[in-house]
């Protein structure tokens, strides 16, 4: 039997966010080879927006990675078996589970139990160290750190050879998990396409800044937001698009506090913003559109974490505004994105944003040089971070994989 590849995302459910623009990546680059069959398989809830740019999409995922944090793998598991008894998987099959954590683990475990000598070929990509929890601040706790570490420590015991495991290229994050799991884990790119082709921007009065993505409390819009009121204060030439999809992660004071400042700065002339998700080719457009990005990242979570929004920006040579501590910050002094780093002050709030606003004044000062350079490690990037990168990588323990994936990678 020929191999099968299964590409599992069980946070695909709607047309947003970095998990429809990995998996549409995946999907138009597999769906240009004959030769294997492939499998886009997302969240049993996923929307008809996802099949009308997936037709071929299987929902069959009961649970989104941190959903029940104390399942130990359950839903998972029990959605492998029920998707075996259809593919009826083989040792000749690989599946990768592209978002993954310590559910996803031990349920992969089980399976492997479950299916003994037929356990197919599973890659399993994890994120971050420590889950998102109803508040963010609770990574900055050493018992909450060791108690996570310690779970992880023991989901990865006695996984089968057949699975292979991996991190985003966040040399720290992957460091840790060599260490959390004893194994040798692998580093991958994250697939992305560039849906925009004419990068060409209309001259604006205006420096039109943007914030996309998830509105999780450590990516900091609510930092933010306090900035845009300071500069506003004053006169500027400053435009800004604001995208507020799903806010969590605060406490209940500092989730009131940031969506009363949101309707306050809702109001301002120079300020649009959108509520929930964009779809993939709107999404592409607006982040065209901007002459900066600004990732004000808590480097609590951001020392081990891959910035999806950083690499798409830089594949459309747009630079951002960083915070310091973060792998964003690396990333800009390793020439490998370009533009500004701030100093994000952990302790407090008011000195982190009135950095920020310094680092917004400053920036208008540099746009112009910053803008016109073209890093050469931007082709780079786009060739890197591309679903044939990904497919080598990821298929590259396995001697028999190799050459699936390169005959995949010749089809054009």
């Amino acid at each position: 039997m020929a191999t099968r590849i299964f590409y599992i995302e069980p946070f695909l459910i709607k047309p947003e966010r970095h998990f429809i623009e990995t998996s549409l990546a995946i999907y138009y680059h597999l769906s240009k080879q004959d030769k294997f069959q492939f499998f886009i398989v997302g969240n049993k809830n996923l929307t008809p927006e996802v099949k009308d740019l997936i037709p071929e999409v299987v929902p069959a995922i009961s649970q989104t990675v941190f959903e029940d944090l104390e399942n130990k793998g359950n839903s998972f598991f029990e959605d492998l078996v029920n998707l075996d008894k259809i593919y009826h998987f083989t040792p000749e099959d690989f599946l990768t589970v592209p978002t993954a954590y310590e559910n996803q683990i031990i349920a992969v475990n089980k399976f492997a139990k479950y299916k003994r000598h037929l356990m197919p070929k599973v890659a399993i990509q994890i994120h971050v160290l420590f889950p998102p929890v109803k508040d963010s601040n609770d990574v900055l706790k050493r018992s909450f750190r060791i108690f996570w570490r310690k779970r992880l420590k023991d989901a990865f015991r006695n996984l089968p050879p057949t699975v292979s495991m991996w991190t985003t290229e966040s040399k720290q994050l992957n460091k840790d998990y060599k260490a959390v799991s004893g194994l040798n884990v692998g580093m991958l790119p994250v697939p992305y396409l560039m849906l925009i082709s004419d990068l060409k921007k209309k001259r604006a009065e205006n420096i039109r800044i943007g914030f996309l993505g998830e509105g999780r409390q450590e990516k900091g819009l609510h930092l933010l937001l306090r900035t845009i009121e300071e500069i506003n204060k004053q006169e500027n030439s400053f435009s800004f698009f604001i995208q507020n999809n799903n806010p969590r992660g605060f406490s209940d004071k500092e989730l009131n506090d940031m969506l009363a400042l949101l309707e306050k700065v809702k109001k301002y002339k120079n300020v649009e913003v959108v509520d929930g998700g964009i779809p993939p080719v709107e999404y592409h457009k607006v982040l065209s559109s901007l002459d900066c990005v600004v990732l004000p990242h808590n480097p609590a979570n951001y020392c081990r974490r891959v910035s999806g929004i950083l690499i798409q920006a830089s594949m459309y040579n747009i630079p951002s505004i960083v915070s310091s501590g973060t792998e964003e910050e690396i990333s800009i002094k390793d020439g490998k994105t370009k533009g500004l780093v701030f100093p994000y002050d952990i302790n407090s709030a008011n000195k982190t944003v009135e950095n920020l606003v310094k680092a917004l004044k400053a920036w208008t000062t540099v746009k112009d040089s910053i803008s016109k350079i073209v890093l050469p490690s931007i082709e780079y990037l786009r060739k890197h971070n591309s679903a044939a990168s990904y497919l080598s990588k990821i298929m590259s323990p396995y001697p028999e994989l190799r050459k699936v994936a390169k005959t995949i990678n010749k089809t054009r």
